[in-house]
């Protein structure tokens, strides 16, 4: 059975408890090996996919390739013309979507990996996905929302990190000038601030994407739902509706010991709860070291209903582990850029919580 330890540095059980006394915990730093792609940087060559729906909006789509190419070297394999006829709700056949992806894998040149949008598909291909993957080198794969099937799979089975972020449609109204003018900082409070109007979303993503740094901070003052201390871990997750999907696959992370970022929009609070209580059961909250929550706006719920809020502290209150919210990454503004599967440092002070990524990269994962 695994220690954890507490806030003071006192050794005690799975549990949470010691001579009848509960605690929060810390989680010991998770053991399976990790590969962060190089840094991305202005001039690298990033090829543009569509595993999963097609764009709905054409010219946003082509726009956001525009942008795109003010700064890196884009090779589109879903041309903006195809979105105008999508196969149903995917944006291509299995076996195109499939070898797109395979494609850009593979290509020796391409750096990373970049999503038209979400929707749905990725969960399909991922079977077929592994007879050429085996040898792919490490690429950021870039999105969130249906990607997260893709994201967690390429984890589970490669240790590949990944980048939570901005997809190609949203780059339409991104400002570049802070990147190709050689400035990335952007202030994580800042990125934390969903009404901020001068928000510098291109500059926050390439601040992580192009890291060479050791620990870096991501989030500050994020609102503490329970427990306190400190938890490190791997940052695994993504949306919930398609990770709950992956329970009883072979495409879920091993997430003992790990911190786990959840975040869903327009589900009823009943479908959240049935969500969450499907993570419960299958075990996959027992050994994390804490969780991250982002947005969970409802949609539509017809009463008699609880509210989102008593859903998430019914699941979570009594966690033996840090518990946070309000990390604005996904599908809410400013879709804060996260890297999935890169050590992290969770840290619960008092009433609020800061969020530190380690970006240093080991000999293998840069090979």
């Amino acid at each position: 059975m695994p220690l954890f330890v507490l806030h003071d540095g006192r050794m005690i059980s799975a549990s949470g408890h010691i001579d009848g006394f509960s605690s929060t915990l810390i989680h010991p730093f998770h053991a399976l090996p990790h590969m962060l792609p190089p840094p991305l940087r202005p001039g690298d060559r990033i090829v543009v996919i569509a595993p999963a729906s097609a764009p709905r909006d054409v010219e946003r789509y082509r726009r956001g390739i525009e942008v795109l190419r003010r700064i890196y070297e884009i090779d589109v394999l879903y041309e903006p013309e195809e979105a105008t006829s999508p196969h149903g709700y995917l944006s291509a056949p299995d076996a195109r979507r499939l070898a797109d992806l395979q494609s850009a894998l593979a290509d020796p040149d391409a750096k990373a990996l970049i999503a038209t949008r979400g929707g749905y598909g990725c969960l399909r291909i991922l079977d077929d996905l592994w007879t050429e993957a085996e040898s792919f080198p490490p690429k950021w794969v870039i999105g969130y929302s249906d990607l997260t099937a893709l994201q967690m799979a390429l984890y589970a089975r490669r240790g590949w990190a990944s980048l939570s972020g901005p997809v190609v449609t949203e780059w339409a109204k991104m400002s570049t000038d802070s990147i190709t003018n050689g400035s990335a900082s952007a202030s994580p409070d800042a990125w934390q601030n969903a009404d901020t109007g001068d928000l510098d979303a291109a500059a926050a993503f390439h601040r992580i994407a192009s890291s060479k740094e050791g620990q870096l901070p991501l989030a500050a003052d994020l609102p503490v739902l329970s427990g306190r201390g400190v938890a490190r871990g791997p940052l695994l997750g993504g949306n919930l509706s398609v990770f709950v999907n992956l329970i009883g696959t072979d495409f879920l992370p091993d997430l003992a010991g790990a911190i786990l970022v959840l975040e869903d929009v327009g589900e009823a609070p009943y479908r959240v709860d049935r969500m969450l209580t499907h993570l419960h059961l299958a075990g996959c909250l027992d050994e994390l070291a804490g969780v991250i929550l982002g947005s969970f706006r409802p949609g539509d719920a017809t009463p008699p209903t609880l509210t989102m809020d008593e859903v998430l502290q019914d699941r979570f209150s009594n966690r033996p582990y840090p518990v946070v919210r309000g990390l604005a990454y996904g599908h809410i503004l400013p879709r804060l850029t996260l890297p999935f599967g890169a050590p992290a440092e969770l840290r619960v002070e008092r009433s609020t919580a800061s969020l530190h990524v380690d970006m240093q990269r080991s000999d293998a994962s840069v090979a």
